[in-house]
């Protein structure tokens, strides 16, 4: 199978294999030198112009299109960046983590690279757990992640982990600040240096989560609330407005639409840990939706996993479900008869 995480030792993982099945465990604590040597994201990045050449067999060296590539096997990673796009190697992008490291506010858990290095990441965990509802808890983490193809920034944002159903979490939640992205410019260093007192968000997050996600299990909501969240979150507008158009649900939604949903709705009622959620509050609600992307839904590949539950429609799903969960007298009625579901 093909994969774009790397097998060839190019991931490792703290006690436990990560969500996604690959990687090699170690025992030990990692430390950020440990994450980018095992995990093959110790290989130094460079750019070089890219070469046109005319119909008549002319080579011209391009002053303004440029391409980046490993020196340790020659592997493109960017076949088109601008020539103020600065390289940040992995050692200046991921390293910030080390100080914090040390401190032993964080212990490093996963770390490993993408289509060959295009894209590297470390996941840090935040120690102190968040409690909900005095006994179901989550853990922060810091997800670090370094491109080299032109299409991404360096980027640290925050996800939790709710412990005992192994949920993968985006954090939404209003005044939180969940993302930090830092461009490849020529300040991208320094701005890189700085990243570290940014960090100093973790608390004022750990406090927010705290707080947001306690607040979402003292919401309840109705029967009509919760279908109408699921309609809101999975079908297309189209498929919205031709229900409230009166059009039979058979006929509205496909059969794989209505299994999705579906599945959610098994998961919010029988998924692991759904019963510390409280059945119909927000929360338990939210939990659902995630429960089916991170432990329920099939996906192609790992990589096809990864990418979607962080970077994809999937994870985008999950920041959309926290907020219409933060308010549902406010999301848009939907009859969506759950009963008819297949």
């Amino acid at each position: 199978m093909a994969s774009l995480i790397e097998q060839n030792g190019d991931f490792v993982s703290y006690r436990q294999k990560a969500w996604h099945g690959l990687g090699t465990i170690f025992q030990n604590a990692l430390t950020v030198n440990d994450a980018l040597t095992y995990g093959g994201l110790d290989f130094t990045v460079e750019k070089a112009p890219n070469i046109h050449r005319t119909p008549s067999g002319v080579e011209i060296v391009s002053d303004k299109s440029f391409f980046t590539y490993r020196t340790d096997n020659d592997r493109i990673l960017g076949d088109y960046v601008g020539k103020n796009y600065t390289i940040l190697q992995n050692h200046d992008a991921l390293g910030f983590l080390d100080e914090v490291v040390e401190k032993g506010d964080l212990e490093i858990e996963t770390a490993g690279a993408l289509s060959g290095g295009a894209k590297v990441f470390v996941c840090a965990k935040v120690k102190k757990p968040i409690i909900v509802n005095g006994h179901d808890e989550s853990y922060q983490y810091i997800v670090l992640c370094n491109g080299h193809d032109g299409l991404m920034a360096v980027q640290a944002f925050f996800t939790t982990v709710r412990v005992v159903c192994n949920n993968t979490l985006q954090l939404a939640l209003k005044n939180c600040q969940n993302k930090i992205s830092i461009k490849h410019t020529t300040n991208v260093k320094a701005n890189t240096n700085q990243a570290l007192k940014v960090l100093g968000v973790i608390e004022a997050n750990q406090q927010c989560a705290n707080e947001g996600y306690n607040h979402l299990a003292q919401i309840r909501m109705s029967q009509n609330q919760f279908s109408s969240y699921l309609a809101n979150l999975f079908l297309e507008q189209e498929e919205i407005i031709r229900l409230k158009n009166r059009e039979a649900q058979k006929e509205v939604l496909s059969t794989r639409k209505s299994n999705i949903i579906a599945s959610v709705v098994d998961y919010c009622y029988n998924g692991v840990g759904q019963s510390e959620a409280g059945e119909m509050s927000a929360w338990w609600a939210y939990n659902g939706v995630t429960g089916f992307f991170n432990n329920c839904k099939s996906y192609k590949t790992p990589e096809h996993r990864m990418t979607g539950l962080l970077w994809g429609y999937d994870g985008d799903t999950m920041n959309q479900a926290i907020k219409l969960a933060a308010q549902p007298a406010k999301i848009p009625s939907v009859k969506l008869d759950l009963s008819l579901l297949n």
